[in-house]
């Protein structure tokens, strides 16, 4: 799998052993810090809805909403001052929680992601990943005695010292959020930088996601890929590779509907590259299926 490429969502940390789910940041004091010192309430209040009206915690969807319904009742006047100076303590007290998570977290040396990083560790596995997540990939494989990896590309930005995280939105159309917001998408950071991640996508004969939703404002990143993979002639369709590590069946299933309500024909994918789920949840349980599959993954 010299030419593999590795993409990495919030289930990787998580399979490792973190606790970094926006919802895991929503009940911390990281976000009761935040909380009480943004001067622009609307900030948190919206959040809070959004929250209770979901059932759950998305952060950055939660964001859009908040700037979407703000859209329908700004004054003239108003410059998003506060709204910004709240949007940065909200960045900082989400690293500053993520890297508390980075600090302390206790390494689950049997999990899928250490098997996973101890095969890259022992051979050459994948070309280079690319990481969706905040966490310090290289200082985290320390912790499982991992030395070697390839080049790793910070898609979001990073922890690492002189980087910083890049929360925020992403839209087609700037017209939903209100022109004094639009530092909330994040092509708008100072911290947005380009990466090859595309050209690497068409290249790469052998694509592994693991933990990454494939979904929501990160799904354009992936759309035109797996369009040119339904797109390539037949003669090149067999060698390309699509392993998808998940949790169990139904994120496996949630996964597909993402792409089917992304137009992508889920059935036209399997028929014409080698797609694959490998379920942690299986594996953990003995799965002696999903385990091969896994095993075949890691033997290259």
């Amino acid at each position: 799998m010299e030419n593999g490429l590795l993409i990495l969502g919030n289930g990787f940390d998580l399979d490792m052993g973190l606790h970094t789910r926006y919802s895991d940041f929503w009940e911390s004091d990281g976000w009761n810090k935040a909380k009480w010192s943004c001067p622009e309430k609307y900030l948190v209040t919206s959040l809070e809805k959004y929250r209770i009206t979901h059932h759950w915690f998305d952060l950055e969807s939660g964001l859009l909403d908040g700037a979407t319904r703000l859209l329908k009742t700004l004054s003239p006047n108003y410059d998003g001052t506060d709204y910004h100076a709240s949007f940065q303590i909200l960045i900082n007290e989400l690293r500053k929680y993520i890297e508390g998570q980075q600090e302390h977290f206790t390494p689950n040396n049997d999990s899928v992601a250490a098997q996973i990083l101890g095969a890259i560790n022992s051979k050459l596995l994948f070309r280079c990943i690319y990481t969706f997540n905040y966490t310090d990939i290289a200082k985290m494989s320390e912790r499982f005695h991992v030395s070697e990896l390839p080049p790793v590309h910070y898609v979001h930005g990073s922890l690492q010292p002189n980087d910083q995280i890049i929360l925020g939105v992403e839209v087609e159309d700037f017209a939903s959020i209100p022109s004094p917001l639009t530092f909330l998408v994040k092509s708008n950071s100072p911290y947005y930088h380009y990466t090859n991640l595309l050209n690497d996508l068409e290249m790469a004969e052998d694509v592994v996601f693991f933990g990454h939703s494939i979904n929501g404002m990160d799904f354009p990143y992936f759309k035109d890929y797996f369009k040119r993979l339904l797109d390539m002639p037949i003669i090149h369709r067999r060698k390309r590779h699509v392993t998808i590590i998940t949790y169990d069946m139904f994120s496996a299933m949630q996964i597909k509907d993402n792409l089917r309500a992304n137009g992508i024909d889920v059935r036209g994918l399997y028929n014409k590259v080698a797609l694959e789920f490998i379920l942690t949840d299986a594996i953990y349980h003995g799965n002696r299926a999903e385990k091969a599959k896994l095993d075949e993954l890691l033997n290259g």
